[in-house]
């Protein structure tokens, strides 16, 4: 089954994600952000649904986050735009049989409990899915998995484990609780508010719960972050709109992008690599010249327009000493000489445009700027304890967030260890 939208897909890109996300409401721009290898528009695959919901693009994004490979969904399906269940849910799927084995769930929702307030995150720790069909009505497809699978463990653990400790790092509050779907796509009215409230629901919107099902029907490991962009009809005495989901999810997309993209520890410095600095401009606004006045060290290694002349300002600019002759001719011969101080751009917009290949720039902070010729990393001596040349080498970020290093007691006794890489370090050199 869906081998010829498989075949279709892999016209675009070969790639195997690790993981897939879904981007719900608002929060379609976390895919400008990541390094993206390919696209894949909805209606380039056969029999695949086109996202009408407002702010959903309705396209796979293949790229990279921290070195991983990933696979977006930029604009789910709902079943509020009249597309089945089984409809719903083909493009998670498809993301299974490309080879995903993890998926995270986002959705734009309202709030029931009075302790969540707007801008926050929640993890989703059970649904309620009695008020939407199953995308499993049907026959089964037994390549997918059993006819009646086990809900009672619906999001993994080891994955909620591991986002709320990047949330821990990160300061963001992670809220944790129950979240029901419902048809749509009316807002719901006080009554059913009251109602999912007296069934223990936390939180409710118009996805997610549909596409959990399904993933975990077809062996995915899945994890679902709501963001409260509302407080539901009823808890407050106002009308909802559209508009306010929208506007809530903007306001928090830095906090939203930095819990799924950054996994870190305060052992782990942080670098922006971005193909312009105008990405920086768009997503964060005003706060990118400070990210940008914060950052002690910039390399440029190449590029044209907008990186040239972005570069170009940050180099500023040079004091050069400024001399010219003058001669009159009259009846007398005259000399003159004329002595300036001028500023001259360090280096111009074209200059920087036509830059060798092989050059970048380095700026570090409390110097002046280095020209320099670009480094051959294989030819370090410690290259050989890098992933790209042993992938054993690579950093298991999820394995390091499971374990927590040993405490030793004030009466404890142990062992001190001294370790003198001064003979290494010379043998290398």
């Amino acid at each position: 089954m869906y081998e010829k939208q498989i075949e279709e897909i892999r016209k675009f890109t070969d790639e195997i994600p690790e993981t897939a996300i879904v981007l719900g409401s608002g929060l379609g721009a976390l895919a400008d952000t990541i390094e993206i290898t390919a696209t894949v528009p909805y209606r380039e695959i056969t029999d695949m649904p086109v996202s009408t919901a407002p702010s959903h693009k309705g396209q796979f994004v293949f790229g990279k986050i921290g070195g991983k490979n990933i696979v977006l969904m930029q604009g789910r399906l709902h079943l509020y735009e009249g597309y089945s269940p089984s409809q719903v849910v083909m493009p998670i799927r498809l993301m299974r049989l490309l080879g995903a084995k993890k998926l995270i769930l986002t959705n734009a929702c309202g709030g029931i409990n009075r302790n969540l307030s707007v801008g926050d995150f929640m993890m989703i720790k059970d649904h309620i899915s009695c008020f939407v069909d199953s995308p499993l009505i049907g026959k089964n497809i037994d390549e997918f998995g059993t006819r009646f699978p086990d809900m009672s463990n619906a999001y993994d653990k080891e994955l909620q484990k591991a986002i709320k400790a990047v949330a821990k790092d990160n300061n963001i509050t992670l809220h944790s609780g129950v979240y029901a779907q419902l048809k749509g796509p009316q807002f719901e009215s006080p009554a059913e508010i009251k109602m999912l409230s007296l069934l223990g629901a936390d939180a409710v919107g118009m996805s997610t719960v549909t596409e959990a099902i399904a993933a975990n029907h077809c062996g995915f490991k899945v994890c679902g972050i709501s963001l409260i962009t509302n407080l539901a009809c009823g808890i407050l005495d106002k009308p909802l709109s559209g508009e306010e989901v929208n506007e809530a999810a903007q306001k928090v997309a830095p906090q939203f992008e930095k819990l799924i993209a950054t996994i870190r520890s305060r052992e782990i410095s942080a670098s922006i690599i971005l193909q312009s600095q105008s990405q920086l401009k768009a997503i964060y606004k005003d706060a990118a010249e400070i990210i940008l006045d914060n950052a002690d060290s910039t390399l440029f290694l190449g590029g044209r327009g907008k990186n040239a002349k972005d570069i170009s300002e940050n180099l500023g600019r040079e004091t050069i000493d400024s001399f010219n002759t003058s001669e009159n001719r009259g009846t007398q011969v005259s000399h003159g000489l004329n002595y300036q101080k001028l500023g001259k751009e360090l280096m111009t917009q074209d200059e920087i445009a036509v830059m060798d290949g092989g050059k970048c720039i380095l700026q570090l902070r409390g110097v002046r700027p280095f020209f320099s010729d670009k480094y051959d990393i294989t030819q370090h001596p410690n290259y050989k304890y890098l992933s790209d040349f042993d992938k054993k080498n690579a950093f298991d970020v999820e394995r390091y967030m499971s374990t927590r290093p040993a405490i030793v007691k004030p009466d404890e006794p142990f062992d001190i260890y001294e370790i003198d890489l001064s003979d290494e370090d010379a043998a290398a050199e």
